[in-house]
């Protein structure tokens, strides 16, 4: 009799952290960082243990505490950034945090106003790169690597995403739905407006295959965008919910350029071609707010994503074509895959093949591949990590 390990999601273990996880995670050599609703900075290695935590709070006199929301002073929503062994979080209490890789706080710096968007190391002439975040004022600060103020950037709209720097531009993402670019030196460049506010990380890259970089913008107005460093709008493609976080690209189907893979607060995920057209969609039971994860398997690509209705899915990359209707010919109704030239794309739908499912304990926020192995370690909102398995 032979014995068959179950194809899926294996689960390897889990952890409760006994707070809210309210940031996205990072990688560091020994596991992953993310921030907390009670503010600590929390690592947890590959094994499944906490590695350490680190309390940002300060202690706050009684008149500061009357002017602040007691429940979410403290969180910490923007995701961690690790930059050459050292660790870079900002606070809702407008804190930037230096660490350790084994979570000692090397410097502290305040820039007085609520930090949400992930930081960013900008390149600078003829010296160390700087770190740049961006606060709800509305300011863009930059800091050197000892977190010693450099110069500041007004933008006079709330940042809520992180700062982008591609080929010696900026570009930041605003509460009020506009993409503002400017150069190292803070003149202004361009604005695009789009009618949501923009919370997901910005992203580039070579989305053509010809060289050009290309900007995607993921908006809580349901659209991502796809613009040029010049602020050209190449296409937009809908949705029928916010967009939440970053979408990833790869070669999945097309052999000209990049396909785009994004979770929607329509429940689905979908995968977009390079010129910004549905190739498939897949509806979950509620929001996708991670970014989903591409894995090689065994030659074929998987996607893992995972929604609040607190489930992993794992999806075929190559999506598949349910024809929905044909006249005449009953026999074949909803047969997935079927190809004719009688029939032509509308009139079928565009759907990814689920491959298998996993229930989790709580929303999930984060989902992250392990470099170099089939392993992706997810987090939820109620606080509980896991690693899963593709097998």
């Amino acid at each position: 009799m032979f014995s068959h390990k179950k194809k899926g999601l294996a689960k390897e273990w889990s952890l409760d952290v006994q707070t809210d996880i309210t940031s996205q995670c990072s990688f560091v050599e020994k596991g992953i960082v993310f921030g907390t609703q009670s503010g600590k900075i929390v690592c947890v290695n590959f094994q499944g243990q906490i590695q350490w935590s680190f309390e940002t709070n300060p202690h706050l006199g009684k008149e500061e505490s009357l002017f602040l929301d007691q429940e979410n002073s403290s969180s910490i929503v923007c995701t961690p950034l690790v930059h050459a062994d050292f660790i870079y979080v900002g606070t809702e209490l407008g804190e930037i945090y230096c660490l350790s890789a084994d979570g000692s706080q090397i410097w502290k710096q305040k820039v007085e106003s609520a930090i949400r968007g992930t930081p960013s190391i900008i390149p600078q002439e003829g010296g160390e790169p700087a770190i740049a975040v961006g606060t709800i004022d509305g300011v863009v600060h930059f800091l050197d690597l000892k977190g010693k103020k450099m110069k500041a950037i007004k933008i006079h709209t709330p940042i809520t995403s992180n700062i982008l720097y591609v080929d010696g531009k900026i570009f930041v993402g605003c509460e009020d739905g506009k993409v503002i670019a400017f150069n190292t030196k803070g003149l202004h460049l361009w604005t695009y407006q789009t009618k949501g506010q923009i919370t997901a990380d910005l992203t580039s890259c070579e989305l053509f295959g010809d060289g050009e970089k290309i900007l995607l913008i993921a908006s809580h107005d349901n659209y991502l965008y796809a613009l040029t460093l010049d602020g050209e709008l190449k296409w937009k493609f809908e949705t029928k919910g916010s967009l939440i976080s970053a979408p990833i690209t790869a070669h999945l189907s097309s052999d000209q350029g990049k396909d785009i893979l994004l979770g929607s607060c329509d429940n689905n995920v979908y995968c977009i071609s390079p010129q910004g057209e549905k190739i498939w969609s897949y509806e979950t039971d509620f929001w996708v707010t991670a970014p989903p994860v591409l894995i090689d398997k065994d030659g074929f690509f998987r996607i893992v994503a995972g929604s609040y209705d607190q489930k992993m899915y794992v999806l075929d990359g190559q999506g598949d074509f349910n024809l929905s209707f044909m006249p005449g010919l009953s026999g074949i109704i909803n047969q997935t895959g079927y190809s004719s030239l009688m029939t032509s794309r509308d009139v079928g739908e565009d759907t990814a093949k689920k491959l298998a499912e996993e229930e989790t304990q709580g929303h999930i926020t984060s989902c992250r591949k392990i470099p170099d192995s089939e392993k992706i370690l997810v987090t939820t909102k109620q606080g509980i990590v896991y690693e899963f398995e593709l097998r």
